[in-house]
């Protein structure tokens, strides 16, 4: 049996439905995100490439969907 969040669950579930009324937005995402680059100096790989993604998913007009839009951008 595969381990997950309930969290998980329903953001996949969002996904795979196309559902991105806004929950958590992803604006609000990005801007923790970038916080986060402003507050540490040893920013990981990993929150950099988040950051890239919720910025684009902004740029192409996603950013008061919920943080489960970002997913529009590959599909």
């Amino acid at each position: 049996m595969p381990v997950c969040s309930l969290a998980s669950k329903v953001a996949a579930q969002a996904m795979a439905d196309r559902n991105f009324a806004p929950a958590f937005p992803v604006d609000l995402i990005e801007k923790d995100l970038a916080y986060l680059g402003l507050t540490t100096t040893d920013t990981a790989p990993v929150s950099t490439a988040a950051h890239a993604v919720f910025t684009r998913a902004i740029a192409e007009g996603f950013g008061a969907e919920n943080m489960t839009a970002v997913a529009r951008l590959y599909i």
